[in-house]
């Protein structure tokens, strides 16, 4: 099951990421372009980064394609 979870890079969404990521899921993060986090950078490579803008529907098209199951974090 592939997972997309927004706001990865911030509290709340790192915070999901990581369960996840000890419940063993396959993921994918999903953040704006613009956000950066120390806590991403030690996430394990299946933990695959996906850029989404919420303004550009090509961008969400392709970060959100093969997603499953979503965690919208506004």
């Amino acid at each position: 099951m592939v997972i997309a979870v927004t706001g990865a890079t911030g509290r709340l969404g790192g915070h999901a990421v990581e369960a996840l990521l000890r419940r063993a899921y396959r993921r994918r993060r999903s953040w704006q372009p613009a956000a950066t986090s120390k806590r991403s950078k030690t996430w394990p490579p299946v933990a695959s980064p996906r850029r989404a803008d919420f303004a550009s529907a090509t961008s969400l098209a392709a970060a959100f394609d093969g997603v499953q199951k979503l965690l919208l974090v506004w």
